[in-house]
């Protein structure tokens, strides 16, 4: 069952982003690696609630992605600050 959900979770992950070739694993950050943001990211979770039923309204995504038009908040990134926490696919999984 652990396989399945990973697997759905990784195709559904290469579907939301134009980086598909970074998504290589479990540990392939939603955010940092496959550029998964805003609505693509909402969409994502709503995928994996829907099929599994799970239960992310404790998590404040902000913490993880920034929003659509993030703008200037994406600033420190060009500095090599990382503003977003780490979310990988094996958090989500778990």
């Amino acid at each position: 069952m652990a396989d399945d959900v990973v697997e759905f979770v990784m195709a559904k992950v290469k579907c939301a982003t134009a980086f598909p070739n970074q998504v290589e694993g479990g540990s392939t950050q939603i955010y940092y690696d496959a550029r998964i943001l805003g609505d693509d990211f909402d969409d994502l979770i709503d995928a994996i609630i829907e099929r599994f039923g799970t239960e992310f309204s404790a998590m404040d995504a902000s913490r993880y992605v920034p929003g659509e038009g993030a703008g200037l908040r994406q600033l420190p990134e060009l500095f090599g600050k990382r503003p977003w926490r780490s979310l990988t696919i094996d958090d989500l999984v778990k």
